[in-house]
């Protein structure tokens, strides 16, 4: 089983590819956002930045859901990944391991190439080559 967490709640991805939670303050938690990452199925690996979860499924398709209101949780049509990362201001953090207020999201396909989405202000989301 893979888990991940913050402090706060801690969520973790069993061999089926079900999703299971577990939450120190219920009120921590939005329910409707715990309640659509609960029910994500054929998941390989789960995220968490900022306000926004992360699913990378067995296929290597991207799902997302919470907050984001800088487009960083625009991951539809995210395919072949290898993982993500989120970053605020400059920084960049892999999101398995960190919960930040992400602006951004970056996503490492299998091939090494990179997608991006969110804010681009200091040119975050440009991204080229391997």
């Amino acid at each position: 089983m893979e888990v991940f967490g913050n402090g706060l709640v801690l969520f973790g991805v069993k061999k089926d590819g079900s999703v299971i939670c577990a939450v120190d303050n219920e009120n921590w938690l939005d329910a409707t956002l715990k309640q659509t990452i609960l029910s994500w199925k054929n998941v390989s690996s789960l995220f968490w930045g900022g306000s926004i979860g992360f699913a990378i499924l067995l296929d290597g398709t991207v799902k997302s859901t919470g907050g984001g209101l800088l487009g960083e949780g625009n991951v539809s049509g995210w395919n072949n990944m290898y993982t993500l990362v989120t970053g605020n201001d400059g920084w960049m953090y892999y999101v398995g391991t960190s919960s930040t207020q992400g602006l951004y999201t970056i996503g490492v396909k299998l091939d090494g190439t990179c997608v991006a989405t969110g804010s681009n202000h200091y040119g975050h989301c440009i991204v080229t080559g391997k």
